[in-house]
C-alpha cells in the first residue's frame, strides 16, 4: 500500500520519520510519497537525503520548483541524476497563476522531463484549473483541492463544486488524491467520517473513476482531528464497494502508474 502524500516537514527530519513510521505501523502502508510544500528549493535536498536514508519507505519526493522562473530548466537539469524525485509541485496562489505564460513556460518544461505534477489550489481556481489542463494535454497532474471543497454545498452532486470536478476529470491526464476530502472531515470514528464524507467521495468516484485516485493521508497536518488508522478505516469504508483490483488500483497501482515507480506485483 503506497500513501501518496505524506509532508515531512520538520525541523528534525530524522524525528519526523521516526513518527511517521509509528502512526503508519500496523496499517498496511509499507511506502510513502513525500511531499516538500513549502517554496523554498534548500529545502529539497534534506528531504531526498531523509529519503536515501528510510529504507524504501520513502518511495519517492514531490520537490517544489519555481515554475515561474526563468531558470527553470537549470533546477530540471540539477534532478536528472536524483532517482528520488518522482514529481514537482507548486501552489497556486489565483487563478491569474495559471494564466501566466511565464508559469505555462516552466510547465512545458516539467512536461519535456517526464515527471508529473502536483499543483494546489482553491476552489476559486478549479475553473482555470480546466482550461490549464486543456492547455497541457500532455503533462499528468493531481490537481489537489483539498481546500477547494465548499463545506456550505450539502448536496455536492447537484452544487457548483461537483460540476466543476466533473468538468475537469473529463482530462484523462488530472488525477486526485483522496486526502483532498479531508478539510471535510466530521466525528470521531471511522463510520461517522465515512458517512460525512461518502457523498463527496462519490462525486469523485463517478468523474475521474477508480483507476485516478490515490489514497493518501495529508499526514500530518491535513489529518486534523482524527488519526491515522481511523483515516484509513474511513478510506475502507468509503471504497467498500469497490472490486478488489479496483481497491488496490487506489491503495497502490495509482499511485506506482504516475509517480513511475518500480512495477507492482
Amino acid at each position: 500500500m503506497i500513501d501518496a502524500h505524506v509532508e515531512v516537514s520538520s525541523e528534525n527530519l530524522s524525528q519526523a520519520l521516526e513518527e511517521l513510521e509509528n502512526d503508519i505501523e500496523f496499517s498496511g502502508v509499507d511506502q510513502v510519497i513525500a511531499i516538500q510544500r513549502h517554496p523554498d528549493a534548500a529545502l529539497n535536498a534534506p528531504l531526498l537525503e531523509l529519503a536515501k536514508a528510510s529504507d524504501d519507505l520513502i518511495a519517492g519526493c514531490v520537490t517544489w520548483i519555481p515554475l515561474h522562473s526563468p531558470k527553470i530548466k537549470a533546477y530540471l537539469d540539477e534532478d536528472t541524476h536524483r532517482p528520488n524525485v518522482v514529481a514537482y509541485q507548486e501552489s497556486i496562489a489565483s487563478a491569474e497563476d495559471l494564466q501566466d505564460a511565464d508559469f505555462s513556460r516552466g510547465v512545458q518544461q516539467v512536461t519535456l522531463s517526464g515527471k508529473p505534477l502536483e499543483l494546489f489550489m482553491s476552489f476559486d481556481e478549479l475553473g482555470a484549473m480546466i482550461q490549464f489542463a486543456d492547455q497541457h494535454p500532455g503533462q499528468a497532474m493531481i490537481a489537489d483541492f483539498g481546500a477547494s471543497i465548499d463545506p456550505a454545498s450539502t448536496l455536492p452532486k447537484s452544487g457548483n463544486w461537483a460540476r466543476l470536478i466533473r468538468e475537469l476529470a473529463r482530462r484523462p491526464h488530472i488525477y486526485i488524491r483522496l486526502s483532498s476530502l479531508t478539510p471535510l472531515l466530521q466525528g470521531e470514528t471511522a463510520v461517522a467520517q465515512s458517512e460525512s464524507l461518502l457523498p463527496y467521495f462519490d462525486t469523485l468516484l463517478s468523474a475521474f473513476g477508480p483507476q485516478r485516485i490515490l489514497f493518501g493521508s495529508g499526514w500530518p497536518h491535513a489529518l486534523g482531528p482524527t488519526n491515522y488508522p481511523t483515516w484509513l478505516s474511513t478510506v475502507d469504508n468509503l471504497i467498500h464497494a469497490l472490486s478488489d483490483a479496483e481497491k488496490r488500483a487506489v491503495y497502490h497501482h495509482n499511485a506506482a502508474t504516475f509517480y513511475q515507480l518500480n512495477p507492482p506485483e
